[in-house]
């Protein structure tokens, strides 16, 4: 193992990768539903509903952030605790709304999808993977001049 590759993302020998990885994760499907949620009322040319629902979010991390931040005194823990819920808070607002234009349905969204339906996408990405972990290697492990 490259020891340029692990400094280069910030860890150390002494501390395992998978713990950062874990604490980035918890905001992850907030901020997926959040972008999947904008990519469909943009679908369908409307622009309004994703741009209020950022505004609520941002207002929601405007007021959080000072708080978890300042007053509880957890310093930029708080930060990533008020980002985590505001866009969990987006999140919801687009199942929301999705859901009252009956444009989703709880049966589609827990049902898998067949591996032949995402089969090319899986391909897609397991190409760029290989392609960016390959960047990632070649230069975080090239001698300094």
């Amino acid at each position: 193992v490259c020891e340029g590759l692990l400094d280069f993302f910030g860890h150390s020998l002494k501390r395992p990768p998978i713990c950062n990885g874990v604490r980035r994760a918890i905001g992850m499907d907030q901020s997926l539903i959040a972008a999947t949620g904008s990519a469909a009322y943009r679908g369908m040319l409307n622009t309004v509903t994703p741009l209020k629902v950022s505004l609520l979010t941002n207002a929601v991390n405007l007021v959080m952030d000072p708080l978890l931040i300042y007053t509880s005194k957890v310093g930029f823990v708080g930060a990533a605790i008020a980002t985590a819920l505001s866009e969990g808070i987006g999140g919801l607002t687009y199942l929301r709304l999705l859901f009252r234009r009956r444009l989703i349905r709880w049966s589609k969204v827990l049902k898998p999808p067949p591996i032949s339906r995402i089969m090319p996408l899986l391909q897609g990405g397991a190409a760029m993977l290989f392609r960016q972990m390959a960047m990632n290697v070649r230069y975080s492990c090239r001698p300094t001049s």
